[in-house]
């Protein structure tokens, strides 16, 4: 097994399954595990366009993104598990179980590359 595998271990299995992914849509943003959270870095530098805080059944996912009516709306067609917008910090707060991951990933995928475009 190679350090890559070893390391994946010790992740939540949603988290685990969302990192592959995204290290393939994305090879140069990296995972980067702080206390509460894990952040995301790209070439060495902090780049929290999104967070991901594991817990014991669910991932939670901040995507950094300025409100809009089409986002919010994308959010609710897909019936994704919002927790709200914090206005303070810019964030749209997600909860994503392990069967969301699978079956909405498309959407998931267009918030998170909407998020890098805007964050850039």
């Amino acid at each position: 097994m190679g350090r890559f595998s070893l390391r994946l271990q010790n992740l939540n299995p949603t988290l685990v399954r969302w990192r592959v992914y995204w290290t393939n849509m994305r090879p140069n943003v990296r995972k980067n595990n702080i206390l509460f959270y894990i952040g995301l870095s790209k070439d060495g530098q902090a780049n929290n366009f999104a967070s991901f805080r594991p817990r014991k059944n669910t991932l939670n996912i901040e995507i950094k993104l300025p409100y809009s009516e089409d986002i919010q709306k994308i959010i609710e067609d897909n019936e994704l598990n919002d927790m709200g917008y914090q206005k303070r910090w810019g964030l749209y707060r997600l909860r994503v179980e392990k069967e969301d991951v699978k079956i909405k990933r498309e959407i998931l995928k267009v918030l998170l590359l909407k998020a890098y475009e805007n964050y850039k």
